[in-house]
């Protein structure tokens, strides 16, 4: 809805409905943007795994990250940092793409059980890569001192009489880098390779899928996102702080219950289905990081990556 068809249905002058639309926009993301966006405590932590096990049979899961692109029209400034030539088109980079638009913000989102968001990176140019983006994050810098904090350990049977412990993680794809808090899913070469590989994948995968889920449907939520947004053009500071409030507004409408899968609240469930249409397509279409290639890595510490344990305990499942 642009400024114009706000100030018609309202009764007020444009520059009215601008000044309203902004203020309300910076007073959402100072004043409830840490209410509503925030890493859980060690007991909300525990009820997230759990909930995720119960879905997926995978303990462990903290919550799963990904990225996606918000469309934006062309910035005056620094316009080209925001080209996604991979897609021909202009983003900001919330850590997917679109296809169809020309412009686009990077945002990165670390989701839980209930397609609440945990964590935002909200900002960066269509053109950083999702594996770059983490990197530079808060939540890089961090979440391997957070979750070993929270001394949750769940067990998992390896043989007949064993067992091994398996920590909180974050779940990913193949763009990030297994360790002992952080478990990527696997590539198709290595899915091809072995069946127990499979077989974890497609559970890890499940489970991933939250987070898809969860840009769906903030997309089909605030129809702002279905064309390029406007404002970034001459502020794009702006532009992030409204994306960053849509965010805000799409956690507090799951904490009152407003939770529309089923075309409820006003949202058709035929259009978060195409938005997570769009989604999957774009995985499809070929992201950068998605190789034959395995990373595998920890963070500088000395403990081995979870996900083999978690192969192990498939393996166990398939030979029994």
């Amino acid at each position: 809805m642009t400024y114009i068809q706000i100030a018609n249905q309202t009764g007020m002058a444009i520059s009215t409905a601008c000044k309203c639309v902004h203020v309300c926009t910076y007073a959402i993301c100072k004043y409830l943007f840490s209410k509503y966006i925030h890493l859980p405590s060690p007991s909300e932590a525990r009820i997230i795994m759990e909930k995720f096990r119960g879905k997926t049979n995978i303990p462990g899961i903290y919550g799963a990250i990904d990225g996606t692109h918000i469309a934006i029209r062309k910035p005056c400034k620094y316009g080209e940092d925001y080209y996604n030539r991979r897609k021909a088109t202009y983003t900001l980079n919330i850590q997917g793409s679109n296809p169809i638009y020309l412009h686009k913000l990077m945002v990165q989102a670390l989701v839980d059980h209930r397609k609440r968001f945990l964590d935002v990176e909200i900002g960066w140019p269509g053109t950083v890569h999702d594996k770059r983006l983490f990197e530079v994050s808060w939540l890089s810098r961090n979440f391997e001192e957070v979750l070993g904090s929270l001394r949750i350990i769940d067990r998992v049977m390896t043989g007949d009489d064993a067992t091994e412990e398996i920590p909180a993680f974050i779940l990913g794809d193949s763009a990030y880098i297994n360790s002992r808090h952080f478990v990527t899913t696997y590539t198709v070469g290595q899915c091809n390779d072995d069946a127990s590989v499979r077989h974890l994948n497609f559970r890890l995968s499940r489970a991933r899928y939250i987070v898809e889920n969860a840009f769906a449907l903030l997309k089909a939520r605030f129809q702002m996102f279905e064309k390029p947004v406007r404002c970034a053009t001459d502020d794009l500071p702006f532009a992030i702080h409204l994306v960053t409030s849509a965010f805000v507004l799409h956690n507090f409408l799951i904490d009152v219950n407003d939770e529309p899968e089923e075309g409820v609240g006003g949202v058709p469930a035929q259009r978060i289905e195409r938005e997570l249409q769009r989604l999957r397509e774009d995985d499809r279409d070929g992201d950068e990081s998605d190789t034959d290639e395995d990373i595998d890595g920890n963070n500088g510490a000395l403990e081995e990556a979870t996900r083999e344990k978690l192969l192990r305990h498939i393996m166990y499942l398939d030979s029994t």
